[in-house]
């Protein structure tokens, strides 16, 4: 959606009263999980953009206020991956992750963030002039997205072969860890059953944007289980004295704190298991999906060498 001028005003209007330009540094922040709470982010710091031609220009200027959101949109759009639909996010995400598996390319966040970037824009120049080159081969990639989804597969996995030794050490330090952890977060999962299964069911409604459920989920998810904890304090507090109020609090929020970060480490764990067990007991499963990875890549390199001819 087209960027709002209020940066724009409030910049110009500052600059009114300082006297002089400021600097303005585009920021993008790019998930690796968007609807998951402390997901993985990439931090992109772009240029400062050049403004101070309009310094001296009114936040009420209608003209100089355009310009500057211009630009402040092309600060941005260098720092952040430019969809033209929500849809298209896990299908270019698995387009890179497919021809950067192939190809042994580097899987650094940085690196994933311009090459999903660059597959990004050429699916937009793709679908304004070669509509018939590009349709098939993204239905294939989101036919191929939607399996290994279903298989909690990601196209590098695939190719993942650790030695005995390794597998055994991972093998007992995992389970160590679920062993440990497992027991600490059926506990918390029965104290704040209600707040999370608020939580949940209102993030998860369709009625609202991908954003918005995010953003529910975070700021609602955090105040209902702040008032949940407060109202099981008072609970204590008026059946057991209350001085224990103050330390059944203080429990109730270091054991909400602890479940929140190892219920990430342990969904990841469980995760990898899965993605172990299936891989290592169905090899004919693994080289038919290494084989359509492959063939997708090919496309894919194919469609690359295709748009480099034209830029020529």
């Amino acid at each position: 959606s087209p960027l709002r001028t209020g940066a724009a005003r409030m910049a110009l209007g500052a600059a009114a009263l300082i006297g002089h330009a400021f600097p303005i540094i585009p920021v993008g922040l790019v998930y690796r999980d968007k609807d998951r709470f402390r997901s993985d982010a990439l931090f992109l710091s772009g240029l400062p953009i050049e403004w101070s031609d309009l310094e001296k220009s009114s936040e009420d200027d209608a003209d100089a206020v355009r310009e500057l959101t211009r630009r402040i949109d092309g600060g941005l759009h260098a720092v952040t991956i430019n969809l033209d639909q929500w849809e298209d996010a896990p299908i270019v995400e698995c387009a890179e992750a497919i021809y950067a598996s192939e190809l042994g390319l580097p899987r650094n966040a940085a690196e994933r963030f311009e090459r999903t970037r660059q597959i990004a824009r050429s699916l937009r120049r793709l679908r304004t002039s070669a509509t018939e080159a590009v349709d098939p081969l993204y239905r294939s990639v989101v036919d191929y997205a939607r399996l290994m989804k279903e298989l909690h597969l990601r196209p590098h996995d695939l190719t993942l072969t650790p030695a005995r030794f390794t597998i055994a050490r991972w093998v007992v330090n995992k389970l160590t860890f679920l062993l440990l952890a497992t027991p600490l977060l059926v506990v918390a999962r029965i104290v704040f059953f209600v707040p999370y299964e608020i939580t949940g069911r209102v993030g998860s409604r369709r009625k609202y944007s991908e954003d918005v459920r995010a953003t529910l989920k975070l700021l609602g998810g955090g105040v209902l289980h702040l008032l949940w904890i407060v109202a099981i304090s008072i609970a204590v507090g008026e059946n057991f004295g209350w001085r224990f109020a103050p330390v059944a609090f203080l429990l109730l929020a270091l054991l909400g704190f602890a479940s929140i970060f190892l219920s990430d480490r342990w969904y990841r764990t469980f995760a990898q298991a899965q993605r172990f067990l299936l891989l290592n007991r169905r090899e004919s499963l693994r080289s038919r999906l290494l084989k359509r990875r492959a063939d997708l890549a090919g496309q894919l390199e194919e469609l690359r060498l295709r748009l480099l001819e034209r830029k020529q």
